[in-house]
C-alpha cells in the first residue's frame, strides 16, 4: 500500500512539473536602468596611434605663402601615410619616424620639431580617421567596424551594431592589446548601468575586441524547451503508467474503507 501510494504521488509530481509557469518580464535588455547618477562628466580622452593605422599627416610652413620647402614631405600624403608593425612610419629626407603610442597632438608636436631642420615655422596636421574594433557575439552586425576617431566609444558602436534577441547587455566584454607590449587586459562593462561612461573602455582603442555573450534567460528557455521536448515523447508512457498506478490504488483503497 506504502509503495504504490509513492508511486502515485512521484507521478502527479511529475505530471505537475510539466504545468508551464509564466516568465516574469526580462529587462536584462535594457540599457542604462540603473547608477544614473554615475553618468558625470566624459573625460575626453584623445586616440592613441597605433601600428598598421592610417594616417593623413599635411606638412605647411608659417614663414611664407611659398610651400615648396615643405612639398617635399607632402608627397606621400596622397594615399596617407601607414604606420608599420613597430610602430614606424617613413618620411622622406627624415626616415624611419617613431609615431606608435603618440596622440595626434604629440606627434604633430613631435614632426614640427624634426622637420623644423629643413622648414622655416613648420606646421604639421596629423589626422586618423577612422579606427577599427573587431565586433563577435550576439551582435547583429559582427566582424571589423570601423568608427570615425570622434565617435569611437562603446556607447555608439552598440548603437551602430545593434545586439540580438538573446543578447546580455550585463557583461560585455572588452579585450585591449597593449600596442607596445601586446599584453591583453579584459574588462567587463555593463551596459545597463551609467557607469559604462566612467569605464577605462569607455573610449575604444584600435584592435579592441567587443564581445556579447549569450543572455542567461535564452540559455534557460533553451534549456527548458529541451527538457519539454524529450517529456513530450515519454509522455504518453507516463500516462499509461499514472492509469496504471491508479487502477491498481482504487481497489486498495475502496477495501480499505469497507
Amino acid at each position: 500500500m506504502k509503495s504504490i501510494s509513492f508511486y502515485l504521488i512521484a507521478v502527479l509530481l511529475f505530471l505537475s512539473s510539466c504545468v508551464s509557469i509564466k516568465k516574469n518580464i526580462d529587462r536584462s535588455g535594457i540599457m542604462f536602468q540603473r547608477g544614473m547618477d554615475s553618468l558625470g562628466t566624459v573625460e575626453k580622452r584623445p586616440a592613441i596611434i597605433h601600428p598598421y593605422d592610417k594616417l593623413s599627416i599635411e606638412f605647411y610652413t608659417q614663414a611664407t605663402p611659398n610651400q615648396e620647402q615643405a612639398a617635399l614631405f607632402n608627397v606621400l600624403t596622397k594615399v596617407g601615410y601607414e604606420v608599420d608593425e613597430k610602430g614606424f612610419i617613413t618620411i622622406p629626407v627624415i626616415g624611419k619616424f617613431m609615431i606608435a603610442g603618440l596622440t595626434t597632438a604629440q606627434a604633430e608636436d613631435s614632426l614640427q620639431k624634426r622637420v623644423s631642420i629643413y622648414v622655416s615655422n613648420p606646421l604639421v596636421i596629423v589626422n586618423s580617421p577612422v579606427i577599427t574594433v573587431t565586433v563577435m557575439g550576439e551582435n547583429k552586425r559582427m566582424g571589423n567596424i570601423e568608427l570615425p576617431v570622434q565617435q569611437a566609444n562603446l556607447v555608439n558602436l552598440m548603437a551602430t551594431v545593434g545586439v540580438t534577441d538573446n543578447a546580455s547587455i550585463k557583461d560585455i566584454l572588452v579585450i585591449r592589446e597593449d600596442s607596445i607590449t601586446g599584453k591583453r587586459i579584459p574588462y567587463q562593462v555593463d551596459m545597463r548601468s551609467g557607469a559604462v561612461y566612467q569605464s577605462p573602455v569607455y573610449h575604444l582603442q584600435k584592435n579592441d575586441v567587443i564581445y556579447t555573450r549569450v543572455s542567461d534567460r535564452y540559455l534557460y528557455d533553451q534549456s527548458t524547451a529541451m527538457i519539454n521536448k524529450n517529456l513530450t515523447r515519454i509522455q504518453p508512457f507516463m500516462m499509461l503508467l499514472s492509469l496504471s498506478v491508479t487502477l491498481l490504488t482504487i481497489p486498495l483503497i475502496i477495501k480499505a474503507f469497507k
